[in-house]
């Protein structure tokens, strides 16, 4: 980013100067996507990095947009900040996300865990928004077996059906 504020410091107009422009993102996430939980608590984790050094603390909060489906590790199911400084900003950090079962037969579900833009006083990071993590937790439940019963009963034309057959075909609706 650059800003200007209408002086130029001292300079004469015709004067040039050069501004370093990052050729890579400031705030780096690894991986974005492809990452996959399980119902049955199998988790996933990512990496979140900065590239360059900031001159004050950047804060970044991660929120999974479906807390039934994954949650992060060390925040108890709702939101996660990480925070980098001049001293760990190379280090990246690593958020775990673990799949919450339900008992419900939905499929493969896909969430995501959305990166805030980042707080910072540095204007470099200030506003920052790093991608968004895609995940997909993989179900667990399994359909219930039909009635057996259901299955075991021929079918008898309406007009055989005796009034014996209807009341043991009842009975044996009931049982079951």
């Amino acid at each position: 980013n650059l800003y200007f504020d209408g002086s130029l410091y001292g300079l004469a107009a015709n004067d040039l100067f050069a501004i370093d422009v990052p050729s890579q993102p400031l705030i780096s996430i690894t991986p974005i996507s492809g990452l996959r939980t399980t119902e049955t608590g199998t988790t996933a984790s990512f990496s979140v990095v900065l590239n360059f050094q900031p001159t004050s603390t950047v804060s970044i909060r991660l929120i999974p947009d479906d807390t039934t489906e994954g949650h992060l590790t060390g925040a108890n199911s709702d939101d996660q900040t990480l925070t980098f400084d001049s001293t760990n900003f190379g280090t990246p950090q690593i958020v775990t996300v673990v799949g919450v079962d339900d008992p419900t037969i939905d499929g493969d579900i896909s969430f995501t865990i959305i990166t805030e833009p980042a707080v910072s006083s540095d204007p470099a990071f200030s506003g920052q928004n790093a991608s968004d993590v895609g995940i997909t937790n993989e179900d667990d439940d399994e359909p219930q077996p039909l009635l057996a019963a259901a299955a075991a009963v021929a079918p008898v034309p309406p007009d055989r059906l005796t009034q014996q057959d209807a009341a043991s075909l009842t009975d044996q609706a009931i049982a079951h």
